[in-house]
């Protein structure tokens, strides 16, 4: 079981720490649909929730990607075991635009 998805428990019980990063995309001249279109291709391997934007998961970390309803912007949020892997995941999206 996955204690990102049962928890917040790791191994041993002990409390898991994950590391969120939080960045945004301004949509000027970007097409929302492309870049969420885009991302469904870049993360095949995870589960994908589609409530509320757009959340990719697997065991170990995830990304969430939502359009702003106050601004021209797209928020990107991106938890993983290590501040780096978190990164990784948010650069993997902005390599798409």
């Amino acid at each position: 079981a996955s204690f990102f998805r049962g928890g917040g428990y790791g191994v041993g019980g002990k409390k898991a720490t994950r590391k969120i990063i939080k960045d945004k995309i301004e949509l000027a001249g970007i097409d929302i649909d492309s870049i969420l279109k885009k991302a469904k291709t870049t993360f095949l391997d995870a589960d994908v929730n589609e409530i509320d934007g757009i959340k990719f998961t697997w065991d170990d970390r995830w990304i969430h990607l939502r359009s702003s309803n106050t601004e021209s912007i797209m928020r990107i949020y991106a938890e993983g075991p290590t501040k780096a892997e978190a990164q990784r995941l948010i650069d993997q999206i902005r390599s798409k635009l």
